[in-house]
């Protein structure tokens, strides 16, 4: 089992994660896969996510939709009292 310890930087663990995802589990043709996931990421990139004003909350949104289109597992872990990361997995 691989183990990975992953210091969170605000939003850095969120948006790794999402270009992760949106290469790697897609479900479409491998025509129609680049720019789904293109606009996808464009789609996540506008959402407001830097300081001073936040909207995490929308950011996790997305990411919990994106995660039931393509049919995986979606959780959100809170780090500590200010701070949540969404997990995105395979459903087994």
């Amino acid at each position: 089992m691989l183990s990975v310890n992953v210091k969170l930087d605000d939003d850095i663990l969120i948006k790794n994660s999402f270009f992760y995802v949106i290469f790697f589990f897609r479900k479409m043709t491998e025509t129609n896969q680049n720019d789904l996931a293109i606009q996808r990421f464009v789609e996540y990139i506008q959402i407001k996510t830097v300081q001073p004003e936040p909207d995490y909350n929308s950011a996790l949104e997305f990411l919990k939709n994106y995660a039931q289109e393509l049919g995986l597992e979606y959780r959100v872990i809170t780090t500590d009292e200010n701070r949540q990361a969404a997990v995105l997995t395979v459903k087994r």
